[in-house]
């Protein structure tokens, strides 16, 4: 297997990953989100805690939505030369 094919593998593990990253996290800012929306939590510091760490969740998935595209660019990138390469090939061998 080369390199741009390993790259591809490698790729697609890591995208995974990140999307269930970023899809448990949303979970959690949905979680905190609906004690926050259901008044059930009195106590203004622990709001204002609460109201802290979805910030802090938020900016998390943004920046790692931001690696997902990139990510997911040099994947179709790769995709893209090694369709290339096997095109040129095809061309070369007739």
């Amino acid at each position: 297997m080369n390199d741009e094919r390993l790259l591809v593998a490698a790729l697609t593990l890591y995208l995974g990953e990140l999307s269930k990253i970023v899809n448990g996290l949303n979970q959690h800012y949905s979680r905190l989100q609906k004690a926050l929306d259901s008044e059930q939590i009195k106590d203004e510091a622990t709001k204002e805690l609460l109201e802290e760490v979805m910030i802090f969740i938020k900016t998390e998935i943004d920046s790692l939505k931001n690696t997902y595209k990139a990510s997911k660019n040099i994947y179709k990138e790769l995709i893209r030369n090694i369709s290339n390469k096997k095109q040129d090939l095809s061309k070369n061998s007739h």
